[in-house]
């Protein structure tokens, strides 16, 4: 696994989108905020990586809805025309 970037010599370290996502030392892995307990620890050995109130909220983002009701209304016209094709051919 690859570890968080070092500080140089007396400054922080660079920020970036991974220094965003929790690193467990003893485990020596990346967690995905959502893997956490509740309680903001990490699932394998239940060291404490993120505050609890510091977890972001994480939502279905509406675009996955709407592919859904899509994907519903798609499959409902499909079993439709499977049906009419059915009747008429059998």
């Amino acid at each position: 696994g690859r570890r968080p970037p070092v500080p140089a010599a007396g400054g922080t370290p660079p920020r970036s989108k991974a220094a965003d996502v929790p690193w467990c030392d003893q485990c020596n892995r990346f967690l995905n905020p959502p893997t956490l307990t509740e309680a903001g620890e990490c699932p394998t050995c239940g060291r404490v990586l993120v505050e609890p109130e510091a977890r972001p909220d994480v939502s279905v983002p509406w675009h996955f809805k709407l592919l859904l009701v899509a994907l519903a209304i798609y499959l409902l016209y499909r079993t439709w025309q499977g049906v009419a094709w059915l009747t008429h051919h059998v």
